[in-house]
């Protein structure tokens, strides 16, 4: 249903590989919860660009496995996604239709209803303008 692809812009991104149904699960990702005291040491790798904020307010963040965190941000979404905190899951599902090809992107703010631009801890701010059709 899934597969890795080349997002132009963006790098890798998430594609579907078939049509995919609106209301479909794509995937329920497991999650690695890291405590709020090891926040600091993640900051100062790669993988502090694609955790999840996790728990509320408890400093908790996760990251997702499977291609949760490769899906790239959009402010119009086809993806929603759902944190399944006591099953430390991430559930990701079609928000409407999706065409065999098109770039699967979830809105990052975890609001599928936001509208603004992403601000990514680097201070860049990248957002493609819409999901779109892509390269395998």
């Amino acid at each position: 249903m899934l597969r890795l692809g080349i997002s132009p812009g963006q790098g890798r991104g998430v594609f579907a590989a078939r049509d995919i149904r609106s209301g479909e699960t794509l995937e329920d990702a497991p999650v690695i919860v890291v405590p709020k005291e090891d926040v600091p040491a993640l900051k100062r790798t790669l993988l502090f660009h694609y955790y999840f904020l996790w728990g509320g307010h408890s400093g908790e963040v996760a990251i997702c496995l499977g291609f949760g965190s490769i899906y790239n941000h959009s402010e119009r979404p086809n993806v929603e996604y759902v944190r399944l905190f006591e099953r430390h899951l991430i559930r990701f599902r079609a928000l409407r239709d999706i065409k065999e090809g098109e770039e699967l992107c979830t809105n990052y703010h975890g609001d599928r209803a936001a509208d603004t631009p992403f601000p990514f801890e680097d201070g860049n701010v990248r957002t493609p303008s819409s999901c779109r059709s892509g390269a395998p």
